[in-house]
């Protein structure tokens, strides 16, 4: 019996990989892989889109592996990719990986002349079209996880411009992408989709720096450059350009770290936006508003400014009332606290009984005037009755975010409060780097909170405030 025989047909790794992250087809997997064969390696072509631009860590590993089944007088190749007769070259190409695998035994067979090597078994099956084998590539070395999320986009983005030619569309849109993706099997949201031309459009000027960016930080950085393009009137060009002069501190950083982090970006960007404008990052937030308000941007920006301005005047007293309390809280106390303390029963945030009244009661108030209301979920193991989700797509956290999330002790590194496995914030807590920005945020929201509580015209400060204080109390 011929060593493919023992290789169940319909376990082929594309499909598996499919069902477990990419989805699958409506009514059936492109790759309908049909009949195997065993061909010459040299007879057998890479495709020449690969999504994997850079090399793969794991060509080592795979040639001693490869050399060890050789000694053994097993076919080198343990796994047989998938085939298909290219209608362009007419010639074998792989469509859905395989692609190391095969330059490996190649190379072995080049320079051994062992004819072990000579020889491989593949599945052979339909060509699906080059949109079609790109994805199925895609979906291969996406299911191994070594693939940059830079290497990603741009596969999508090579996707998008194949099927926009295709529908003979001039601009598609990020519904029907959505839809066309789905329909080749690939599952990813319009959400998705619009950070991953983003990061085309962003990263594609940084070099090497742009394989080390993972989407975490792409995802940070996206809401900056939509506030920057409405700060320069929708002016692309402009706001593309200041933006590429925050994200040179990313190539510096990687050329001192070999890795790169939101916290380093946001500093260049608040140096340029400062620059340009004369604003602060919360003075941007403001003006922004003013200008979706109706303001234009000069009179907005003085708006601005004067706002900032007619602040100071009482705020070294209210400053210097609330930094103690701020500084002061203690988050594992304030948890440890509210738990400890029993009292009477009182409707929590999500409607059930638990909890400190007075505390939860402005908690609930704070998180309606914030909007925030689909970010609190509720959990019993919280003192509070409940944890906050961080909302998908958002950058940095808002500042009311953040209190409402101390408020409830999830930002202790003590007493961790573990979220429902499914959620955005399990995945934070499973990531130390990520939690640590949380908690750096909340230190540096200090700012914003003075801004929201000193600001008359923003509902959010009194009850702010109101919180802050009896957190203090809680915790003292």
């Amino acid at each position: 019996m011929p060593a493919f025989a023992r290789i169940p047909l319909t376990r082929t790794f594309v499909e598996i990989a499919r069902n477990m992250r990419w989805g699958r087809y409506a009514d059936k997997p492109a790759v309908k892989p049909v009949s195997p064969i065993e061909l010459c390696v040299d007879d057998v072509d890479y495709f020449s889109e690969n999504p994997r631009l850079r090399g793969n860590s794991q060509t080592a590993t795979i040639r001693l592996s490869m050399q060890s089944r050789a000694a053994q007088g097993l076919p080198p190749m343990m796994s047989p990719p998938l085939v298909a007769i290219n209608p362009k070259t007419g010639r074998y190409t792989l469509i859905a990986g395989g692609n190391t695998r095969l330059a490996v035994q190649q190379e072995l067979w080049r320079a051994s002349g062992n004819p072990i090597y000579r020889h491989a078994t593949f599945w052979v099956s339909e060509w699906q079209g080059e949109t079609q084998v790109l994805l199925d590539h895609l979906v291969e070395n996406s299911a191994r996880e070594d693939l940059s999320y830079f290497e990603e986009a741009l596969a999508i983005d090579k996707a998008r411009r194949q099927i926009q030619r295709q529908l003979d569309l001039q601009e598609i849109s990020l519904r029907r992408l959505e839809d066309e993706l789905s329909a080749r099997g690939v599952q990813r949201s319009r959400t998705t989709l619009g950070r991953d031309l983003f990061a085309v459009k962003v990263l594609g000027q940084l070099g090497d720096v742009a394989y080390a960016i993972p989407q975490s930080v792409v995802r940070d950085i996206q809401p900056m450059y939509g506030m920057l393009e409405r700060l320069c009137e929708k002016s692309a060009s402009r706001a593309m350009a200041l933006l590429q002069q925050a994200m040179v501190a990313l190539e510096s950083d990687y050329a001192q770290r070999l890795t790169v982090d939101f916290a380093t970006f946001e500093s260049a960007f608040t140096e340029v936006v400062q620059s340009e404008f004369g604003l602060s990052l919360s003075q941007m937030r403001r003006v922004v508003d003013l200008m979706q308000c109706g303001y234009a941007q000069p009179q907005a920006i003085a708006t601005a400014q004067a706002e900032s301005a007619s602040l100071v005047a009482g705020e070294a007293e209210i400053v210097s009332a609330v930094t103690p309390m701020l500084s002061e809280l203690d988050m594992t106390a304030v948890a440890e606290g509210l738990s400890s303390q029993p009292e009477a029963e009182v409707t929590t945030l999500d409607g059930s009984s638990n909890g400190r009244p007075g505390l939860i009661d402005d908690c609930r108030k704070l998180a309606e005037q914030a909007n925030l209301q689909g970010c609190v979920l509720a959990h019993d193991a919280s003192p509070l009755g409940y944890f906050m989700e961080p909302a998908e797509g958002e950058g940095a956290p808002r500042p009311e975010w953040l209190l409402l999330a101390y408020a409830c002790g999830q930002l202790s590194d003590e007493k961790i409060i573990e979220a429902p496995p499914t959620s955005r914030w399990s995945g934070i807590q499973r990531s130390g780097g990520r939690m640590h920005q949380m908690r750096q945020a909340f230190a540096d929201s200090y700012s914003d909170i003075f801004a929201r509580i000193l600001n008359p015209r923003d509902r959010t400060g009194e009850m702010m405030l109101k919180i802050v204080r009896k957190l203090r109390s809680s915790s003292a």
